[in-house]
C-alpha cells in the first residue's frame, strides 16, 4: 500500500514538472527576439519599378528600378526597446544584372555628383541580412518593368551616325545607324534593326525605311524613314600656281558629272570668286584682279545635276596659292 502511495506521488511530480516544463517552453516562445530582423516585419511599400533612359534627373525619378528607390520603399516596424541605424544594422543585396551610374557635377544646371545602380528590367530579389548584434535574414522580391518606346521616337534626336550625304561609289550605299536613348543602345541587346534602301546606287536622293524591335530593357516597335545623298565623286588638282595678281589652276577630267564648282577663298575664309562651269570639257582657269603678294585657298569640286537638282561632290581639292 505504502508503495502505491510513493510510485503515484511520484507520477504527479512528474506530471507537475513537466507541466511546468511545457508552460516555460510556451511563454519563451511567445517573446520574440528584437534583434531578429525577421521579427521587424520588414515589406517593400512598391513592389514594381520602370527602366527609365539615362538622364540627369534619373536619380531623383521615383519611378526609376535604382538602388536608393528600393531602399527608400523598404518599411518596417522596430520593437520598442532597440533604435538601430538601418545602415548598421543590416546588409543589402540585390539579385540581377544592373548598370553603375556615375552623375557628374554641374554646378550651372544645379546637378549634384551622385553614383547609384540601376536595375534591369526582370524580377530582384533584394537580401536583408542582420549585422551582429543583431541576425536573421529576409529576402523580398520586386520587379522592374522595360521602359516603353512609341511610335515617333525615330528623328535627328534619336538617330546618330547617319550622315546626310555619301560619295558615289558605282555599288549600293547601304548607311548604317546608332540608336540614342539616354545613351547608345547595343543593337542585338538592346533592338534589332531592319533596313529598306531606295534608290542607293546613283547619284541623287536616296532612301532608307527603318524598323526597330526593342528587347531587353526596352520595349516596342518603331518604324522611321530617312532620306540621305549620294553625291558625285571629286576631281583633282593637276596644277595650282600664283602669278603677278592672277591665279592658275588646272584639274582632272571626271566622267559622269554635270560640271565643275571653282571657288578662292582669303586667308581670312572669305569667298573672293566663285566659279560654276558646265559640261567636262572645261578644265582649266585663270583668275585675275587679285591682290599681289597674297596667300589664297583655291578649291575645285564637281557637280551633277539629276531631276533638276544639283548635287555637288561632298570633298574638294584645294591647294594653297601666293600672287606675285
Amino acid at each position: 500500500m505504502k508503495r502505491s502511495i510513493v510510485m503515484l506521488i511520484s507520477a504527479l511530480i512528474l506530471i507537475l514538472m513537466s507541466s511546468i516544463c511545457v508552460f516555460a517552453d510556451t511563454e519563451a516562445e511567445g517573446e520574440s527576439d528584437p534583434y531578429d530582423i525577421t521579427t521587424w516585419n520588414i515589406h517593400l511599400n512598391k513592389t514594381t519599378f520602370k527602366f527609365e533612359p539615362y538622364d540627369w534627373e534619373l536619380e531623383t525619378n521615383k519611378n526609376a528600378g535604382t538602388d536608393s528607390n528600393i531602399l527608400e520603399n523598404l518599411e518596417y516596424d522596430l520593437p520598442s526597446n532597440i533604435y538601430p541605424d538601418f545602415d548598421e544594422a543590416i546588409k543589402w543585396e540585390i539579385s540581377g544584372q544592373y548598370d553603375y551610374i556615375v552623375v557628374d557635377e554641374d554646378y550651372e544646371a544645379g546637378i549634384d555628383y551622385g553614383e547609384f545602380y540601376r536595375y534591369s528590367a526582370g524580377r530582384h530579389t533584394i537580401k536583408l541580412t542582420g549585422k551582429a548584434p543583431y541576425k536573421g535574414t529576409v529576402e523580398l522580391s520586386f520587379e522592374v518593368t522595360p521602359y516603353k518606346i512609341s511610335q515617333g521616337t525615330i528623328n535627328d534626336e534619336f538617330v546618330y551616325e547617319f550622315e546626310e550625304g555619301y560619295t558615289y561609289t558605282g555599288k549600293k550605299i547601304c548607311p548604317k545607324c546608332k540608336i540614342w536613348v539616354g545613351n547608345y543602345l547595343k543593337e542585338g541587346r538592346d533592338y534589332t534593326i531592319k533596313y529598306t534602301y531606295g534608290n542607293n546606287k546613283k547619284v541623287g536622293k536616296a532612301t532608307v525605311s527603318m524598323m526597330v524591335k526593342y528587347k531587353g530593357n526596352y520595349t516596342g516597335t518603331v518604324k522611321g524613314k530617312k532620306t540621305f545623298e549620294i553625291c558625285p565623286k571629286g576631281t583633282k588638282f593637276k596644277k595650282a600656281k600664283g602669278y603677278k595678281k592672277s591665279v592658275y589652276v588646272k584639274w582632272k577630267k571626271r566622267s559622269g558629272v554635270s560640271g565643275y564648282t571653282v571657288y578662292l577663298e582669303n586667308a581670312n575664309g572669305k569667298i573672293c570668286d566663285y566659279y560654276v562651269f558646265k559640261g567636262q570639257k572645261r578644265t582649266s582657269l585663270k583668275i585675275t584682279g587679285l591682290k599681289r603678294h597674297t596667300k589664297y585657298y583655291v578649291s575645285v569640286g564637281t557637280y551633277k545635276k539629276v531631276k533638276g537638282k544639283k548635287y555637288y561632290s561632298i570633298t574638294d581639292s584645294t591647294k594653297v596659292v601666293r600672287t606675285h
